[in-house]
């Protein structure tokens, strides 16, 4: 009688069965290979921009008058590293804290079906904090020009 297989296939069979599993880590996942490409194609389309700007770019140096900070039609006049009142900054940032508000509205928006109640009292939560704010700020006299 003729055996099929192959002398010690069987026992090939068996080493592999008894074989540890090779676990794959987690960076072999295709979201992370999909997100390492997007990175590297932006970093090419960068390193593209540069090189091609480089090559095709004007090489003769500006005159000096271009090359001085021209604003609302008026020369420029004095040191740029002079002192600017505080109040600037703090209105500044009083900006970026009540731009960033947007941002912070916009998943409430997008998932207010899921549960609108839950998130309906969180939204008066979060409006209600930057209210005292607010008034933080307009009793401390920050948005008051003078």
């Amino acid at each position: 009688m003729k055996c099929r297989t192959k002398p010690g296939a069987a026992t090939a069979r068996r080493r592999e069965a008894e074989a540890p599993r090779r676990i794959p880590s987690e960076w072999e996942d295709p979201l992370y290979t999909a997100l390492f490409m997007m990175f590297l194609a932006a970093g090419f389309i960068g390193a593209a921009a540069l090189v091609v700007t480089a090559l095709l770019g004007p090489k003769k140096k500006p005159p000096p008058a271009m090359l001085e900070s021209y604003e609302s039609g008026i020369p420029s006049s004095g040191d740029a590293r002079e002192r600017f009142p505080i109040h600037f900054y703090l209105v500044a940032m009083l900006f970026i804290i009540f731009d960033l508000e947007t941002a912070f509205f916009f998943p409430l928006a997008v998932r207010f079906q899921a549960a609108p109640e839950y998130l309906f009292v969180n939204a008066v939560i979060f409006v209600v904090i930057l209210a005292v704010g607010y008034v933080y700020v307009l009793r401390r006299g920050v948005l008051d020009w003078r």
